[in-house]
């Protein structure tokens, strides 16, 4: 780990008003009911805050319909996981560390990966979003995702404002495409993420976001070796 940057839980009051300060920026929104359960994850730069995401723990596969992504699809096809599961969700960059994402998110997933071992999860799992709530601006984007979608998990549709991936055409320019993916569906389909056939607009955050999947085991063991060996510098306790 750099020098300038460290990795942290939110610990006191000040730390989580931080975090909601920059959660605030992103999403337009602040706490809820998930935040309770939830270790909340700070990477700073110096005293500056720079990224911040939060996970939440379930014991079992059948357990995830509880979390935040349950309430947009059905994840009842995860009843057959006996393995705990991590749900990564509200993760915001800072707007003043564009340059320095590759960094920065480097970093993220280490203190994922930090997580995942200390807990024993086989599943990295949550909604990765899209910013605004219309798709069109996305479509590119969007269209380049088809190829990543699941073949052995089964993410059901629950909401009625859905977009099918199928539906979508491909992308003139493939790779100009994926470049406009945000940088944490980036990178998770970097490391053999998946995604939904769907997704689905979200109107109270204006968002637009897709049911992701990591399975730890299927992670290149390349990666796999290179985050934990950036993990071992990470204290989460």
């Amino acid at each position: 780990m750099t020098a300038e940057y460290h990795v942290r839980r939110a610990q006191t009051a000040q730390d989580m008003g931080r975090v909601m300060a920059l959660r605030q920026a992103r999403f337009g929104a602040a706490i809820d009911a998930f935040d309770a359960r939830a270790a909340q994850i700070m990477v700073l730069e110096g005293a500056q805050l720079r990224a911040t995401f939060r996970l939440i723990e379930f014991a079992r596969g059948a357990d995830m319909v509880f979390g935040y992504s349950g309430q947009f699809y059905d994840l009842t096809g995860f009843s057959a996981l006996d393995h705990p599961a991590l749900e990564l969700g509200r993760f915001c960059l800072d707007t003043a560390a564009a340059g320095r994402e590759a960094d920065i998110l480097r970093l993220c997933f280490a203190a994922m990966a930090a997580m995942v071992d200390r807990c024993g999860a086989s599943l990295l799992f949550g909604c990765a979003s899209f910013a605004g709530s219309d798709p069109a601006p996305h479509l590119p984007a969007l269209g380049v995702l088809k190829p990543h979608i699941s073949p052995h998990w089964a993410v059901g549709r629950k909401d009625r404002h859905i977009i099918k991936l199928q539906d979508i055409p491909a992308p003139a320019d493939s790779m100009a495409a994926l470049r406009a993916l945000p940088p944490l569906l980036r990178s998770y389909l970097g490391i053999g993420g998946w995604v939904s056939d769907h997704m689905v607009q979200d109107f109270t955050l204006g968002t637009i976001h897709v049911f992701t999947g990591v399975e730890v085991a299927r992670i290149p063991p390349q990666r796999a070796q290179a985050l934990r060996a950036l993990a071992g510098q990470i204290n989460l306790e």
